[in-house]
């Protein structure tokens, strides 16, 4: 199962900006085992897809030069290769299934055939957010691992039992071992999935205690053991007036239930949110 990301601007190119190996074009992370911009990335799976095949008009040197190469689609394809991109061919049913559209994504043809892969999509979804749920209330780490060391190692579980003090803790590394399921996340390089998870990790850790608070049929937002999700300091803090801290808890619950979000909505939701920070 594969999700693609598709920037939303463009940004200013400095010094520090990755260049794509194919063309030297703005980069946006690894796409088929190289460092590429989405149009080489486009390029190369349309040329997998339909088993295409090019010859160059020159002397097949046509990669010496940025402009001559996106003219070239053989020298472009071969350069493609040569740094490492790689794809598996698909299978003939496979190819008479999908259909290249006018901006280059390929699509399935039958209305049939988009909501069956539509259904699969969401009960697989649904499946990895099970498994994200039961492996968030079965391990421990006594090891205080940063956010890099978790990166590295997503299959990596932690050795201990569970204890109420680290509920925050878990949240935030089950939601990145199962973000890693995804291979636009593997492709990333470590400063982007660095960036992308320190964005987004905490609000999503946030959301999905709302959706299993409704799926628990409570009214307010405990942690997995059942206990207050705030910190002993923090109540203390708001013991004079509470309401803020219960608002919390609360209200984004009620919401919830009134929309009568189910579990594949809530599935498609998380990864919107992912995607699009």
């Amino acid at each position: 199962m594969t999700l693609s990301l598709v920037p939303l601007d463009w940004s200013p190119i400095s010094d520090k900006t990755k260049r794509c190996e194919i063309c030297n074009r703005v980069a946006f992370g690894k796409h088929y085992g190289a460092l590429s911009c989405y149009a080489c990335k486009m390029f190369y799976r349309r040329v997998v897809v339909k088993k295409l095949s090019y010859k160059c008009r020159g002397f097949n040197e046509c990669s010496r030069s940025p402009k001559r190469l996106l003219k070239c689609q053989a020298c472009r394809y071969q350069k493609c290769q040569d740094k490492g991109m790689y794809m598996e061919p698909l299978e003939d049913d496979e190819v008479k299934s999908e259909e290249a559209s006018d901006d280059g994504i390929l699509e399935l043809t039958s209305p049939n055939q988009k909501i069956e892969k539509l259904s699969i999509l969401l009960k697989n979804l649904n499946i990895m957010d099970k498994k994200r749920h039961a492996k968030l209330k079965s391990f421990y780490s006594l090891n205080d691992e940063s956010l890099e060391t978790i990166l590295m190692h997503p299959g990596v579980d932690p050795d201990h039992q569970v204890t109420p003090e680290e509920w925050a803790f878990l949240a935030l590394y089950s939601h990145i071992t199962y973000f890693h399921n995804f291979e636009f996340i593997r492709e990333l390089g470590m400063d982007d999935k660095k960036k992308i998870f320190q964005y987004n990790t905490l609000k999503l850790t946030y959301f999905c205690g709302l959706m299993r608070t409704l799926n628990e049929k409570r009214m307010r937002m405990l942690n997995p053991g059942g206990q207050e999700i705030y910190p002993d300091d923090l109540i203390d803090l708001y013991r004079t007036n509470p309401h803020n801290l219960a608002r919390i808890c609360c209200q984004p619950v009620n919401r919830l239930i009134e929309l009568k979000v189910t579990n594949e909505e809530y599935c498609l939701m998380n990864i919107i949110f992912f995607c699009n920070p």
